[in-house]
């Protein structure tokens, strides 16, 4: 007999933002924050507090797209899920960590806050990529734009694969994977969190949640959310109804729209090309 797979699957908006927010999942929130900043445990438990103020509660069926926000003394952290690769939200996302800076730069007092805000792409796509790549900002002349801003690129989807190929994952590479893992039949998902007293204790909670509070998604909505950001690269890649010769111009146009409005905000050549296709010799002529 082939045991079910777990019904909760922490990949899904609702589900990753009750991970991440729920006072239930506490432990595991500071654990893997502790891993990320290589801060000291009961720190950032004494010093945590969330800045944005949106959490799914139990009664409501509507995806809420807000980040999840968390302040630890001189960091704060924007922590994302991501199930599909689109581009048009990684240039969104660095607008908004740029956004998020630019709100907790100064203190009350109009003094710098010299705070560190950093971007953390959870990626449950690409295989065969980096299990973890940083970026720092930088401006034209690949000076550091910002030491306040960063952004790390966590591949889940490659940590799971080392995994099943009995790799050695890191503390952090493991705590997150399980995001990823959480919807394995529950033979892998037991060997996955074993040995790991954190992930232990979070599939014990996980198993006590009931399942429509975690999965309170709409489908449709999702679907829906989903084709908006399809739309959004086809739009940015020239793609639309038409002419090939329109799709073509369409394509440029865009593009170039985009790498100029990073390049504008300090954006390194090399992560604007990355995004957007274009080479850094046109991008440098914009």
């Amino acid at each position: 007999m082939v045991e079910e797979k777990s019904e909760i699957d922490f990949t899904l908006d609702s589900a990753f933002k009750r991970l991440f927010k729920s006072p239930e999942f506490r432990f595991y929130q500071i654990a893997v924050l502790a891993d990320l900043l290589k801060l000291d445990y009961k720190y950032i438990q004494d010093n945590m507090e969330y800045l944005d103020t949106e959490f799914v509660p139990d009664s409501n069926l509507e995806i809420k797209r807000s980040d999840c926000i968390i302040e630890i003394g001189k960091y704060v952290v924007i922590l994302e899920m991501n199930r599909q690769n689109y581009r048009s939200l990684k240039a969104s996302k660095l607008r908004y960590l740029a956004e998020v800076y630019n709100s907790v730069y100064f203190n009350k007092d109009g003094s710098e806050s010299k705070k560190e805000v950093i971007l953390v792409n959870i990626n449950a796509f690409g295989v065969n990529k980096k299990c973890k790549d940083e970026f720092i900002l930088q401006n034209k002349d690949y000076q550091e734009y910002c030491p306040g801003m960063k952004v790390l690129e966590i591949n889940i989807a490659s940590s799971m694969k080392k995994w099943y190929n009995k790799v050695t994952l890191s503390k952090l590479e493991k705590r997150l994977t399980y995001i990823i893992m959480s919807k394995k039949n529950q033979e892998i998902i037991n060997e996955f969190v074993k040995g790991d007293d954190i992930l232990m204790q979070t599939e014990k909670v996980k198993t006590k949640l009931k399942q429509p509070l975690v999965l309170n998604l709409d489908p449709e909505k999702e679907r829906e959310y989903e084709l908006n950001c399809i739309k959004e690269d086809a739009r940015i890649d020239g793609l639309a109804e038409g002419r090939a010769e329109g799709r073509a111009e369409g394509r440029a146009e865009a593009n170039k729209e985009n790498a100029k409005k990073m390049k504008e905000n300090g954006i390194a050549l090399d992560l604007i090309a990355k995004i957007t296709g274009l080479t850094k010799k046109q991008i440098s002529l914009l």
